[in-house]
């Protein structure tokens, strides 16, 4: 674990001031918090999806440029292209995770079995997908709908509340006192 926290603080751009490694470790921090809290009927988590959380949150904006998905886009740079004009950094955050991920240095996914390392890929990739601000409205309205009901929801929604507590971890520093 350690050998791939160092590598992918390798991969933050230590001159873009926002998108740092030590936003990374905020939301990490943020995110541990949120997952700590008891009492919510809604955060019925298993340990591997809580596994899964902590290594999203430590790479949601890993190789981040300081530019905009809209920027890039409208730019015509390489990533945009790459990944089709949608969620464009946020897709190039999976991807530099799962190459960090595969290097044998680093192998933290070594102890999981072929369907563990398949669901660990899918809710990663869904987590870090929900931090994209162009679908925070649409991410929002999702959450009112199935969270603040009167009943409890039907399904498992495990993946939906985990994308919603990274998304916010990584918005949440404005509510936090500055000392």
């Amino acid at each position: 674990l350690e050998s791939f926290l160092s590598e992918l603080e390798k991969r933050y751009n230590p001159s873009v001031p926002y998108h740092s490694s030590t936003h990374a470790a905020d939301v990490l921090n943020s995110l541990l918090y949120l997952l700590t809290l008891s009492g919510s009927p809604y955060l019925r988590v298993n340990d591997l999806e809580k596994f899964t959380a902590l290594i999203a949150a430590s790479a949601h904006d890993v190789g981040h440029g300081g530019l905009s998905n809209r920027f890039l886009v409208m730019a015509g740079a390489p990533a945009a292209m790459v990944y089709n004009d949608r969620s464009v950094l946020e897709n190039m955050h999976c991807s530099i995770m799962f190459a960090v991920l595969r290097h044998e240095a680093s192998a933290v996914l070594a102890g999981l079995d072929e369907a563990s390392r398949g669901k660990f890929r899918s809710l990663a990739i869904d987590m870090i997908l929900a931090t994209d601000l162009a679908k925070h409205f649409e991410l929002v309205a999702h959450f009112r709908q199935e969270f603040l009901q009167d009943e409890p929801p039907k399904a498992d929604l495990s993946r939906h509340i985990l994308g919603f507590l990274l998304k916010c971890a990584d918005v949440g520093h404005t509510a936090k006192p500055f000392r």
